[in-house]
């Protein structure tokens, strides 16, 4: 029997592909800092967190949220940062999104999509 579409639930499902220094992708801390402050601009609690600094360099971090979970990569080498935001909370949308995205790191280039299933 398959799923039941009609029942499924209201999540958002949304990527941001930055562009960040070497030094910034590699800095546990400037990607902590980010996050948090993104996730303060989209009103989203953080309950628990992992991170993991890759050795030479990258950094995975994980946040279950209270509106589900965001995951970020980093990539120094290129120059890359790649956030996988999953979120149940009504407001939070593509919009929202992007412009918090802006908000937080600034001049930085980014793209932003939202994934529709």
């Amino acid at each position: 029997m398959g799923l039941n579409l009609a029942s499924k639930p209201y999540f958002v499902h949304l990527v941001a592909e930055i562009k960040c220094s070497f030094e910034e992708g590699n800095s546990v801390d400037w990607v902590s800092n980010k996050v948090k402050l993104l996730l303060n601009e989209l009103d989203v609690q953080v309950l628990e967190s992992s991170s993991r600094h890759f050795e030479p360099q990258g950094i995975s971090q994980v946040y279950v949220l209270s509106a589900s979970h965001i995951a970020v990569h980093t990539w120094p080498e290129n120059e890359y940062l790649h956030l996988d935001l999953i979120c149940c909370k009504e407001g939070v949308n593509l919009e929202s999104f992007s412009d918090s995205i802006k908000k937080t790191f600034k001049d930085t280039a980014n793209k932003t999509t939202e994934l529709k299933y």
